[in-house]
């Protein structure tokens, strides 16, 4: 087993499940180019110190945690992939926020010999950021899982499905400022921006094989309190903070990304982030919530 260096890490792959938890047949989806990913893999661990003594006697593993974080590289439309494919994971449908999500078996190879499967994942938290106008929007994915079995040398060890087909890698950029309703439509001149959808899941336990799980039994999505947007812009004028300070709510802001208008509904400003004064030239961050969002391609 040879040390791990740049490039072991590859592409994230999953497949949506039909029962929770279970690998169904099939071809693996591309998920993104993994540019850094982060286990979770928690135990509900007590220590039971010795009688007459300070030191541990007996140690019990309770309910097991899993789960996983990824940074990833989203490209615009080729073939059977869609980076609005993270959307639906998160979201559902869209044509609104209803119901339960689906939940997806995971594939990771993190080196030629090192291969991990997550089933029964489900999205908690997915954001979107362009970090500066033409530069790519990366996808920051915060997903927890059934359980995460232990690692093999080989990915037959784990399942028999067909890689997924690698899309043409043309990036997601930021080269369009987002617009708002109000007055008529305003340009809103983010030079970067962060996106974030949080599900707040529910993990309800479960033994599965005999292994007691914080998510075994089923994980489902909890209050969507609000979608978070995120604009830096520069501070040029008093007109966005009258908006915050006059309780600015109930408009839209749409965003182009990737081919598909963004589109955020019954938004609302705030108003805690009125920018920091200084003697040199500054930004401000423009913060906007939104209750709901859809998505359509341009």
């Amino acid at each position: 087993m040879g040390i791990k260096t740049a490039g072991a890490l590859k592409a994230l792959q999953y497949i949506k499940e039909t029962t929770y938890g279970i690998v169904p047949a099939g071809q693996l989806l591309y998920g993104g180019k993994l540019q850094g990913l982060d286990a979770i893999n928690n135990y509900d661990l007590t220590a039971y110190g010795s009688d007459g003594s300070r030191t541990t006697s007996i140690v019990t593993y309770g309910k097991r945690e899993s789960g996983f974080k990824a940074e990833l590289g989203i490209y615009r439309d080729s073939g059977a992939y869609s980076w609005t494919d993270l959307l639906e994971l998160t979201l559902g449908e869209p044509s609104g926020i209803r119901g339960d999500i689906e939940s997806f078996s995971t594939l990771v190879e993190a080196s030629p010999d090192q291969y991990y499967l997550y089933r029964g994942c489900k999205v908690n938290s997915l954001s979107l950021a362009g970090t500066g106008v033409g530069a790519p929007v990366m996808a920051s994915l915060d997903a927890l899982s059934m359980i995460c079995d232990e690692p093999k040398a080989t990915k037959a060890e784990l399942m028999t499905n067909i890689d997924a087909s690698i899309p043409a890698l043309n990036p997601v950029t930021h080269n369009t400022y987002p617009i708002c309703s109000l007055s008529g439509g305003i340009t809103i001149p983010a030079m970067s921006y962060n996106i974030t959808i949080s599900n707040n899941l529910v993990q309800k336990e479960g033994i599965v094989n005999g292994k007691a799980l914080k998510a075994g039994s089923l994980m489902y999505p909890g209050d969507l309190l609000g979608i978070q947007l995120e604009y830096t812009v520069p501070s040029t004028s008093l007109m966005w903070d009258r908006l915050k300070m006059s309780e600015t709510s109930d408009f839209s802001v749409t965003q182009a990304i990737g081919g598909y208008n963004v589109i955020f509904g019954g938004c609302w400003m705030p108003g805690s982030d009125l920018p920091s004064r200084s003697q040199t030239d500054y930004d401000e961050t423009l913060t906007v919530n939104a209750s709901n969002m859809t998505w359509v391609m341009i």
